[in-house]
């Protein structure tokens, strides 16, 4: 696991109150409402420094955290 996947896993991880999550998970799957999607999406740019543009956070191209480190990759 690289940095940036770690970095995403444990906001993820708090944000969702979930110790069980791995990269690969559907994050929708976990429970997670649009208050927290937002919550760790905000965390996620704070903590990388970037603004992810709003049609790629409500697209379908979001569906696991894999799919979220990608996007920061891009950014």
């Amino acid at each position: 696991m690289n940095g940036t996947e770690e970095i995403v896993l444990n906001i993820a991880i708090r944000v969702l109150n979930n110790t069980y999550l791995t990269l690969d998970d559907i994050i929708f799957d976990e429970k997670m409402d649009s208050l927290m999607y937002l919550n760790l999406i905000v965390e996620l740019e704070e903590a990388f420094g970037i603004e992810i543009e709003d049609e790629v956070l409500f697209s379908d191209q979001i569906e696991s955290l894999r799919d979220l480190i990608e996007i920061i990759s891009i950014n």
